[in-house]
């Protein structure tokens, strides 16, 4: 691996870490009701902004299979399904059962996506 793609490969576990402790704390928020529900959905927002990079709007809109072809990366793609699975809870507590169903399915999708193009690589983690 050359150092230009070892470098890269660190950038993405960097961001993957970062992701993981939003997620935690994000968990933790909704779990004891700590803030309103649309306010751990925004910051699971920014965190999938921050995950993504620049290309983050062009992906929300494209197909699971296609964003994960341009994505790249397994475990970037977990976490991305993660912050959607965090949002589709702050969805449902605040009782919109219609986000939290697309978001919820966006996450599946993902998850479906890694699966088939990494099948090598769809242990959590």
């Amino acid at each position: 691996m050359g150092i230009r793609r070892r470098d890269q490969e660190d950038h993405i576990l960097r961001l993957i870490q970062q992701a993981g402790e939003v997620l935690r704390r994000l968990r933790e928020r909704l779990t004891h009701a700590a803030e309103s529900p649309e306010a751990v959905r925004q910051e699971a927002a920014s965190a999938t902004d921050a995950l993504l990079g620049g290309e983050a709007p062009l992906l929300r809109r494209l197909d699971a299979r296609s964003a994960a072809r341009l994505v790249g990366h397994a475990g970037q793609l977990r976490a991305w399904a993660e912050l959607l699975d965090v949002q589709a809870d702050a969805a449902r507590a605040a009782l919109d059962v219609e986000a939290a169903g697309a978001l919820g399915a966006r996450a599946k999708a993902l998850r479906e996506a890694v699966a088939e193009l990494w099948p090598d690589e769809t242990a959590p983690g």
